[in-house]
């Protein structure tokens, strides 16, 4: 049986091979027309999920559930908070120092526009995969990955 890190490692390594097209707004975007296939990063993850199945732009999980129906969960499962990656508070990602930051210890109001989730990452600061893979391997400890066994 695969472990959680041994996942999160897989999924990491997906992230910096070069091998997905990156796109925003969506798990996916597809155009054959065009020869076109781009995955934001939670979207690669479902991709190398070999549970998740694709139905054109919609992911599904096998048996048969929706995005909606199971994207959460397998987030949890991954150790994720969300299905959008949160971070847990206080932890921010630094768009400008490309660092973590705890601001619970600051007092400066520039940083209440970080980004808090692997989405905003990916979406809102146009991170590479390969900057969201070294932003998931530096995260502070707790600050993307719940603790194994954590139970709310």
């Amino acid at each position: 049986m695969t472990t959680r890190q041994e996942r999160i490692n897989k999924w990491i390594d997906a992230l910096k091979s070069d091998d997905y097209k990156q796109t925003t707004g969506a798990l996916v975007n597809r155009s054959p027309e065009n020869d076109y296939e781009g995955f934001c990063c939670i979207g690669v993850w479902c991709e190398i999920d070999e549970r998740v199945t694709w139905q054109g732009k919609t992911a599904i999980m096998v048996p048969d559930q929706s995005t909606t129906e199971f994207l959460t969960p397998l987030m949890l499962e991954l150790g994720l908070r969300s299905g959008a990656g949160d971070f847990y508070h206080p932890w921010k990602y630094d768009g400008d120092e490309m660092d973590w930051v705890d601001i619970s210890k600051i007092d400066d109001d520039r940083f209440r526009y970080l980004l808090d989730s692997l989405v905003d990452l990916n979406d809102a600061a146009s991170f590479t995969f390969t900057q969201i893979a070294d932003a998931i391997e530096t995260a502070p400890k707790g600050a993307i990955f719940r603790p194994t066994g954590w139970t709310e």
